[in-house]
């Protein structure tokens, strides 16, 4: 495995070991919405946060498929390649960025609760 494949392979198993860990700390459902007043009007379940894992996880699968095509292309290839890469690795920054976030308000949102 190259080191590009193992940071591929970091950034797309990151927000899934953020999530499985928020998941032992957050309460079973946490609010998702609430009105002008502060009262709640919608509720999520803690497991909602596998979402965005799910998604990085068939990203960065897609990224390294679309990465082993491209090499065997020859010359041209390789510059698909890294263009695959690093689009790919841009992405599943975003979404490591976005599941922490979403963790974040879990957390925060959950002192709401009565």
């Amino acid at each position: 495995m190259t080191r590009k494949q193992k940071g591929l392979y970091l950034l797309m198993l990151l927000p899934l070991a953020v999530a499985v860990v928020a998941l032992f700390f957050l309460p079973a459902r946490f609010p998702a919405s609430m009105d002008s007043q502060g009262n709640v009007t919608g509720w999520y379940t803690k497991y909602v946060l596998l979402l965005l894992p799910a998604l990085s996880i068939m990203m960065g699968l897609f990224t390294i498929n679309m990465q082993k095509r491209a090499s065997s292309m020859g010359a041209r290839g390789e510059r698909l390649a890294l263009m695959a890469y690093v689009s790919g690795m841009l992405a599943m920054l975003v979404f490591l960025l976005i599941t922490v976030y979403a963790v974040y308000s879990a957390f925060v949102l959950s002192a709401f609760i009565p």
